[in-house]
């Protein structure tokens, strides 16, 4: 029986993981799960609209960059000052980290530029004043004195450079959090070696009432004493940890959606290489979630927390009645895209009436994949090669890279579904895929 969200959310918080991944195809609501999830770790005052009790919960989604938008007329990307940029910007003053962040994932001649602060007039002719850091403008570097002309940036670049400040955000959080996570080891030994000198100076002194002997009494004042001690140093710790305020001490959640998908391979395995380094360096008890549709981004970061203790792996799925199902992958090896695709091929096949039109986009998929490793210029070089041209077509006709898998579902007639069985089969059995749902069969000319 399928979950709503705000269940899955709860889920994920009883969980209680340093680091939960999940994959889900892109349209399965892996934004509004963020939603959720933030509503349920930060409620907000239903009078004033904010957090209760300082920030608890960080998140990168779609609705992260709603507070940057871009103004055409005046060729700026303007900002919606909040107490994140605030922090980032003028107090850390991380303005050439989020440069170079962005120009890492870009051009390392696309600079972008933030504004003082200065004065406007209004239809009225009152004075306005834009704060600084409200507006960012971007332009190519000549490596000379002439002035650069200001340029219009791509949605990817946009989406770069709002990733770009959440990141330095992130790390900056994550570096100034790591004396309190220090400060919290520090008082857990404390807290252990008090309670075992609390317990040993009863014994003792049990002991010396029991004997009345001098010794005993002496080994009870010693111990006394060294309890005393200890409370007096775990006692300075909780003062210390008390005495680290700061923007981010209440912070439990991370929640990463999909940052910046427009990147290339390359740039992508980077980014998520920075990410698991940035999580696997914090040390203050902060907890990560992130979500992908990105079967590489998801792979690279599986890789990278393979073997990190308190890690969980999920698959979140939309369900045909509009409810969802999360499933832990224990698997020791990567999520491989193109096996889970035929996975749900097999799982459809056998069902028949469950064959809809997205089933042709995966196989599509996998063709496309399997080319480009074989080498062939054309995906339709692997169909049959008798009738290959019909099978083209019926595959093109079927298949949208507009869709993805729970939004398309048209209605496929009886001679599409057997030539969809045909070709799943024809393909395991001509490229020895194994088959997925009995994984002890391998088709003829069989590896794995």
């Amino acid at each position: 029986m399928g979950q709503t969200l705000n269940q899955i959310a709860q889920s994920l918080k009883v969980a209680n993981k340093k680091v939960q991944l999940i994959y889900a195809f892109n349209g399965t609501g892996k934004t509004r799960l963020s939603r959720e999830f933030k509503e349920l770790i930060a409620p907000k005052n239903p009078e004033t609209e904010e957090e209760e009790t300082g920030i608890k919960i960080m998140y990168y989604n779609a609705f992260t960059e709603d507070l940057f938008y871009w103004d055409n007329d005046l060729m700026k990307l303007k900002i919606q000052p909040n107490e994140y940029t605030k922090w980032i910007l003028l107090d850390q003053g991380q303005e050439p980290n989020i440069a170079a962040h962005f120009q890492r994932y870009t051009n390392d001649k696309l600079t972008p530029t933030f504004n003082e602060e200065y004065t406007i007039k209004d239809q009225d002719n009152r004075d306005v004043t834009i704060p600084a850091y409200s507006e960012v403008r971007f332009s190519f570097e000549r490596g000379n004195d002439e002035p650069s002309e200001f340029v219009k940036i791509s949605k990817g670049e946009e989406s770069c450079f709002i990733w770009s400040v959440f990141y330095s955000l992130l790390r900056e959080a994550i570096e100034v959090l790591i004396p309190l996570g220090e400060a919290q080891e520090e008082i857990k030994s404390l807290t252990v070696i008090a309670e075992s000198k609390s317990k040993d100076t009863k014994k003792a002194e049990n002991l010396a009432k029991k004997s009345r002997k001098k010794e005993d009494a002496n080994k009870a004042d010693v111990l006394r004493n060294e309890a005393e001690v200890a409370n007096i140093e775990l006692s300075t710790a909780q003062e210390k940890l008390k005495n680290l305020g700061g923007l981010f001490n209440n912070l439990d959640y991370v929640f990463i959606d999909d940052p910046v998908s427009s990147l290339d391979d390359t740039h992508l395995i980077e980014l998520a290489v920075n990410i698991a380094e940035l999580i696997k360096s914090s040390n203050s008890g902060v907890k990560f979630i992130i979500t992908t549709h990105n079967p590489l981004f998801y792979n690279v970061l599986f890789n990278e927390f393979n073997g990190v203790k308190n890690t969980i792996k999920w698959r979140l799925e939309k369900l045909d009645d509009g409810t969802f199902s999360i499933n832990e992958l224990v698997s020791d090896s990567p999520f491989s895209y193109h096996l889970f695709l035929l996975s749900e091929l097999e799982k459809a096949i056998q069902s028949p009436n469950d064959i809809k039109k997205f089933h042709f986009n995966f196989l599509r998929n996998i063709l496309e994949k399997t080319s480009t490793f074989l080498g062939h210029n054309k995906w339709e070089d692997l169909l049959p090669q008798e009738s290959r041209e019909a099978y083209y077509k019926r595959i093109i006709n079927l298949s949208s890279h507009s869709k993805h898998h729970g939004e398309e579902i048209s209605i496929i007639e009886e001679n599409d579904k057997r030539v969809l069985s045909f070709l799943v089969e024809e393909v395991k059995r001509r490229y020895g895929f194994k088959s997925t749902i009995n994984p002890n069969v391998i088709e003829e000319n069989g590896t794995v």
